[in-house]
C-alpha cells in the first residue's frame, strides 16, 4: 500500500460515486481481505438485489461503499465478533450482517432497518438467498427497528425471559441527516451491552460531510461513549494530539477507496492512501472530492 504521507489523486474521477446501483439492481459480492484487490476462493458468494425506493430519503435502494467496506472488515476478522450477539442498524441490504453471520463465528445476528414492508422484504430475500448457497453459519434474524422506539422487540430477538444485550453493533453510512442522531445514539446506548468488550464498528462516508459525523461523533461522547483505537490490519495514521472539541479523534480512521462493482477492474475497497481525521476545517471539501474518502472508528463504553 502507498504510505501515509501519499497524496490522493482525487481529480482523476469527478463521477466517482460513494454508492452503487438503482432499486431492482442485482449484483453478487465477494468479501476480501483489507489488504487484498480480490476476494480469496473461500470467500462467500452474497448475492444482492437492491430495494425499491419507497422513501427515497432513507437511501436504502442503493448499496454504499461503506457497506461493503464494513463486511470486507468483518471478513478479514478486523473485528473480534466471536460468539458475540451483533446488531445491525440501518442494515440496507445486509452485507455487513451477512458477513457477520457466514465468517465471523458469532453467536447469533439480527440486521434491521427502518418498519417498511418492501426494504425489510428485500433484506430477507438477500438472507435467504445468501443462506442457500453457503454453509450454515450463526443463526441471522431479519426484524424492524425504527431508531429511538420499541427497543424491547429488539432485545427480545435475543432472549424474552432474561434481559440480553448485544456485544456489537454495526453502522455502515447511517449518520447522513443529523435529525435522526439523537435517536440512533438512544437505540446504541440502550441495545449495546455495558461491558467492556462491548464495541460499535461504524464505516461512515465523507459525502455525508465532515461536520455531520462530528455531530454525530459529539452525540455519541455526550452518551457517554468514547472513540477507541480501530482493531485491525487497516492502513492507520499515527495517533495525533487529544482534541478537547472531539475527544479521541486521533483514532478515526480517514481512508481512500476505489474501484467497481462492475467486474473490469479492481473490486471495491481501501486504495491505501490514507490521512488524518480533520476536526476543524475552514472550508467544506467539495462533494466530487468527499466521495473518494471512508472514515472508520469504534466506540465503547468507559472502563
Amino acid at each position: 500500500m502507498p504510505g501515509h504521507g501519499a497524496e490522493p489523486d482525487t481529480a482523476r474521477d469527478t463521477h466517482f460515486h460513494p454508492s452503487f446501483g438503482e432499486p431492482g439492481a442485482s449484483f453478487t459480492y465477494l468479501p476480501k481481505h483489507l489488504d487484498a484487490a480480490c476476494a480469496s476462493d473461500d470467500a462467500p458468494r452474497l448475492p444482492i438485489v437492491l430495494p425499491d425506493a419507497p422513501m427515497y430519503m432513507l437511501f436504502a435502494h442503493r448499496q454504499w461503499r461503506a457497506g461493503l467496506l464494513l463486511s470486507d472488515a468483518i471478513y478479514s476478522r478486523a473485528f473480534e465478533l466471536t460468539n458475540q450477539n451483533v446488531l445491525e442498524l440501518g442494515a440496507g441490504t445486509g452485507l455487513p450482517a451477512l458477513t457477520a453471520a457466514l465468517c465471523s463465528g458469532a453467536k447469533k445476528v439480527v440486521a434491521t432497518d427502518y418498519d417498511d414492508a418492501s426494504i425489510l422484504a428485500a433484506l430477507r430475500a438477500n438472507v435467504q438467498r445468501t443462506l442457500a448457497i453457503n454453509p450454515p453459519g450463526a443463526p441471522l434474524v431479519v426484524a424492524p427497528h425504527t431508531w429511538g422506539h420499541a427497543m424491547d422487540d429488539v432485545l427480545d430477538l435475543l432472549s424474552a425471559r432474561t434481559p440480553s444485550y448485544f456485544d456489537a453493533i454495526l453502522l455502515a453510512d447511517c449518520v447522513w441527516e443529523r435529525f435522526s442522531h439523537a435517536a440512533l445514539v438512544k437505540s446504541i446506548a440502550t441495545l449495546l451491552a455495558r461491558t467492556p468488550t462491548a464495541r460499535v464498528y461504524m464505516v461512515a462516508g465523507l459525502h455525508t460531510g465532515r461536520a455531520t459525523l462530528v455531530h454525530f461523533f459529539r452525540e455519541m461522547l455526550g452518551a457517554g461513549f468514547v472513540l477507541t483505537r480501530v482493531p485491525g490490519a487497516w492502513p492507520a495514521c499515527t495517533e495525533h494530539a487529544a482534541d478537547e472539541y472531539l475527544r479521541g479523534a486521533g483514532h478515526i480512521l480517514e481512508l481512500e477507496v476505489d474501484g467497481a462493482l462492475d467486474g473490469g477492474g479492481r473490486a471495491p475497497g481501501v486504495s491505501g492512501v490514507r490521512r488524518p481525521f480533520a476536526v476543524h476545517t475552514a472550508e467544506e471539501e467539495p462533494v466530487e472530492v468527499r466521495n473518494h474518502w471512508l472514515t472508520v472508528s469504534c466506540f465503547q463504553w468507559p472502563m
